[in-house]
Order: C-alpha cells, then structure tokens, then sequence
C-alpha cells in the first residue's frame, strides 16, 4: 500500500509589463505665408493650447495617464503616444503529490534539504507562471493601449484641427494686410467649423 505525501508551494510573482501605441496626424498648412513665418505662427498657436517647447522644432503636450503628443514642426506632424506600465501581481499555489519511495525517501531529508526541495518548486513554478501571466497581462494592457489610443481620435483631432484653422486664418489676415487696406474682419466658430471673412481695398 502506498502511502501518499504532498508538498503545497506557494508563490506571489510581480512583473512590471509595460504596452505603447501611437498614433499620427498631418498638420495641411497651405503655404499663404512665407515657410518661416509660417512656421513663427503655427509655434504660436502651439504655445497657447498649452503645448510646450522641448527642443528645435519639437513642441509637446502631455495629456496625462501616459499619453502625450508630439509636433514635428519640420514634418507638420503631430503624433500621439499612449505608453501604459504596471505592475502585475499573481499569487499561484501548486499541490505535488508522490509515492511511498517518494516519502521515504522525504522522511530521511534534513529540514534544511525539504527547504531546499520547497526553493526548487518555487522557482519552477515561477518560470512555468511567469511566462503564461506574463503574456496574458501584457495581451490585456495592449489592448487597453489600443482602445484608449481609439476612443481619443476624435477629441486629438478636433484639437489639432483647430489648431490648423487658427494658424491659417492668421496667415490669411497677414496677407490680406499684404495685398491692400483691410476694411473689414469677420470671423465666426459654429462648433468645429470656422468662417473668416476679409475685405480688402486696393
């Protein structure tokens, strides 16, 4: 008759995974104005949606919950990233069972070999975990990333574009200036659309 034993291990595994995605818009400047002016007025622009310099021609905007946009001036590109880390927390137990010559075999260990044997589990079952949470949690994060990155289109697009449409009506009142006598302005925000009117005498 055999007689059985087991072993119970127990382990609390902590990985850090982290998931990104990004995203892309054009910035459609018609060339109204010289380049450089151009560019002058779209840093402007920039500037008072609270967008802030962080190098030549980079300006960035940081909308929190690890996600940020980044305008190329140069490229007339803003790209957005949201980038996700966390730290994961899986607490796995696993049962070993064996036979009589196991636990005979178990009764003459030492205390500090039976630790030994309990270290040894507990490291495989964490390399066996490890890889298969691991995988699980960051599919889920990406995910999350994605849907995030998605659901904000809209809202990044209506901040860009209304970026776009105050650059170019700036550039066109200059140019007005330009080409005579400015009798006259109107300029009128129905929602996201934007009217400019210039009388101009020559």
């Amino acid at each position: 008759m055999s007689r059985p034993y087991r072993i119970v291990v127990q382990k609390v595994v902590e990985q850090d995974i982290r998931a990104d995605d990004r995203s892309t818009l054009r910035l459609k400047l018609d060339p109204v104005l010289p380049e450089e002016r151009l560019t002058e007025v779209l840093e402007q622009s920039l500037a008072r949606h609270g967008w802030r310099r962080t190098a030549d021609g980079v300006y960035e905007k940081e909308r929190g919950e690890g996600e940020s946009m980044t305008c190329d001036i140069e490229a007339r590109e803003v790209t957005t990233v949201i980038e996700i880390e966390e730290t994961v927390r899986h607490e796995v137990r696993k049962e070993l069972r064996g036979d009589t010559w196991n636990w005979r075999q178990m009764r003459e260990m030492t205390d500090e070999e039976l630790e030994e044997v309990r270290r040894i589990e507990e490291a495989r079952l964490e390399a066996e975990v490890s890889a298969e949470e691991h995988q699980r949690a960051a599919s889920a994060l990406r995910e999350t990333v994605r849907e995030r990155l998605e659901s904000g289109a809209d809202e990044r697009r209506r901040e860009v574009n209304r970026i776009v449409l105050e650059v170019m009506s700036e550039a066109l009142k200059e140019r007005a200036g330009e080409l005579g006598n400015v009798q006259h302005i109107d300029e009128k925000w129905d929602g996201e659309d934007y009217e400019l009117t210039i009388s101009v005498a020559e």
